[in-house]
């Protein structure tokens, strides 16, 4: 690893451990580092270890949450990384590498000046940090789909099969960690096949990466089959927060939430199964579109407004200062190098890569539902047009990566 990357790292991951030692140290937001999907998360990696499977209660199988993170849980459990704090500093060297691959992806688009910018900025941006004491599945994801961004990179510029197998699986596993990743797969993969057109042998290494991503994914989907009845491919959770952001009563979002104040709960009937209340969600948002076409719109921009407001509703004035005020100014530089990017054509592939991240990520959440939360997984690509845009502003050299 190049020093300055390596350097990186170490600023990046201490930063991560400084927050969790004043965390713990002063409880600023309480000391066990569980917020309230924590909990499930650890019961179901709990019976994987005791042979049980995903299940809540070890003995009724579950397809409620997607089972990447669980199964990462339980490998932490099997070595001996067990306490909450433990887990918190695992996450503190997954955001460290996170940094580390923003840099590159950064030295991809613009240079090495624009790829350090793009790092440290990551390294010390507020709404990254925040996540990193929770056992929550934003910093494993995170950095599976940032890893992935750069596979795919690294694919497009010197292709062959391990490079396409490796890429395909880490999109994969990212997918059965967060489902919002499957329609960045679903999208990447034609495009990648017209970036090679003109190429038979290539074509045939994007087909393995497609064949590959799909694996972890068909697994998931023949066991829900077998266990419980349905061939889910993301979780049974999908009809509920579709329904959250598609039903009477939806309001979008509001105070960067969503929550039982922004839509009209539905009477789901006793005895349903979880598959059956499922289903029964998709149904109901369905029928509202159909019947209420003209909510769309007016959804899509609600959703697109709660997901990118700075800050959450009645934030105080440190927490304007330190989240939002960082946020507004990131997403300013943002903004300039995407358009710096596009103006200039520079690195075309990665440029192009980013923006169709960006924008699947965006369309996506204004159809199904958005809050600030759901927005932290695409501000790694964002932040490395804060670094274009950064160096950009104040004349930093930049060129095309080789």
């Amino acid at each position: 690893m190049d020093k300055r990357l390596g350097l990186l790292w170490f600023v990046a991951t201490a930063v991560r451990v400084a927050l969790i030692w004043v965390q713990y140290r002063y409880q600023y937001f309480g000391v066990d580092f569980m917020a309230a999907d924590s909990h499930g998360y650890v019961m179901l990696a709990k019976n994987i270890l005791k042979g049980a499977g995903l299940t809540f209660d070890g003995v009724s199988p579950t397809a409620g949450v997607a089972p990447g993170f669980p199964v990462f849980l339980a490998g932490l459990f099997l070595i001996g990384i067990q306490s909450p704090v433990a887990i918190a500093l695992v996450n503190s060297l997954m955001g460290g590498m996170t940094c580390v691959l923003v840099a590159a992806l950064g030295t991809r688009l613009g240079g090495r000046t624009v790829g350090l910018a793009s790092g440290y900025i990551a390294a010390f941006y507020p709404h990254l940090l925040f996540w990193t004491p929770y056992v929550l599945t934003e910093t494993p994801f995170i950095l599976a789909i940032v890893w992935a961004l750069h596979l795919l990179l690294r694919f497009i510029e010197h292709p062959s099969a391990g490079r396409a197998i490796l890429c395909g699986l880490v999109l994969g596993c990212a997918a059965l960690v967060r489902p919002i990743a499957l329609p960045f797969l679903i999208f990447a993969t034609p495009w990648l096949a017209w970036q090679f057109r003109r190429s038979g042998d290539r074509l045939r290494w994007v087909a393995i990466l497609a064949v590959t991503a799909s694996l972890p994914l068909g697994a998931w989907a023949v066991r829900n089959s077998l266990v419980m009845g349905a061939p889910i491919v993301t979780s049974t959770n999908a009809g509920g927060d579709f329904y959250m952001g598609n039903s009477p009563g939806a309001t979008g979002g509001s105070r960067g939430y969503v929550d039982r104040k922004d839509f009209d709960p539905y009477p789901v009937p006793p005895g349903l199964s979880e598959v059956e209340v499922n289903s029964l969600f998709w149904r109901e948002s369905l029928k509202f579109l159909r019947e209420h076409p003209g909510a769309v719109p007016r959804l899509f921009v609600r959703k697109q407004m709660n997901m990118w407001r700075p800050t959450y509703e009645r934030a105080s004035l440190r927490n304007w200062l330190i989240l939002g005020g960082s946020y507004i100014l990131t997403m300013c530089f943002s903004v300039l190098g995407i358009a710096y990017a596009v103006r200039t054509r520079l690195s075309l592939p990665v440029t192009r890569l980013l923006l169709i991240f960006i924008g699947v990520f965006v369309v996506q959440h204004g159809i199904v539902t958005g809050m600030i939360r759901f927005r932290v997984p695409v501000e790694p690509a964002l932040i490395v047009f804060a670094g274009m845009g950064l160096a950009f502003a104040f004349s930093l050299p930049k060129e095309t990566a080789s």
